[in-house]
């Protein structure tokens, strides 16, 4: 770990996919010939499939129930393109080149928003662009979620994200990060503008 423990395990499963697990949180030393054998084949494919989709969560941890705050026990999937690929090509080359950059990131926060909160698409003043979003809300599928937490309620939302966005920061442990203030102008922006989406529906 960051702080130097150490937990072991006889067993450890990974969620982390194959490019991370066996290039970054594994060791040469920690890879036997056995290993190296059967991960072979997966490194082949992982090389020409190309690395999958990124993507940025933002959890909400609210108060007021789900009924009072209107969360929706479905899951919600806002596309502003008909096609899955569309919306990822969309997102890529025009919302974030144009908006989240390293240099640029500063579209759709701060921006004062006009009086009525959203223009006339629906859409948030401060949220220039649609992104794709899913949003779910565990306390809303959860009958017995107000009674562990009273007066609570939890919601996600994501969108797609790009690695090269953050990967100037990959060699930095969480505390140097969190001293960045380009690394927290960053999360700041998909923080406001999955917010906005939240409020949206």
């Amino acid at each position: 770990l960051d702080d130097g423990k150490c937990i072991s395990a006889p067993v450890v499963l990974s969620g982390a996919g194959i490019r991370n697990t066996y290039k970054y949180l594994l060791r040469p030393a920690d890879l036997n010939e056995t290993t190296r054998q059967s991960i072979a084949p997966l490194e082949k494919m992982e090389e020409d499939i190309g690395v999958s989709v990124k993507f940025a969560f933002c959890f909400f941890d609210l108060n007021g129930t789900s009924e009072e705050l209107g969360l929706n026990s479905r899951n919600v999937w806002d596309l502003p393109l008909p096609s899955a690929d569309a919306n990822l090509q969309d997102f890529l080359q025009s919302f974030l080149q144009s908006g989240c950059t390293m240099q640029t990131c500063t579209m759709g926060v701060g921006e004062k928003k006009s009086e009525e909160g959203y223009d006339g698409q629906g859409r948030n003043a401060g949220v220039q662009r649609r992104m794709p979003i899913f949003i779910s809300s565990l306390s809303a599928k959860d009958p017995s979620y107000n009674e562990r937490f009273p007066g609570k309620s939890a919601a996600v939302v994501i969108t797609y994200s790009r690695t090269e966005d953050f990967d100037k920061w990959s060699d930095m442990n969480h505390r140097a990060r969190r001293k960045s203030s380009t690394y927290n102008s960053v999360k700041e922006y998909y923080r406001e503008i999955l917010t906005e989406h939240l409020h949206r529906h």
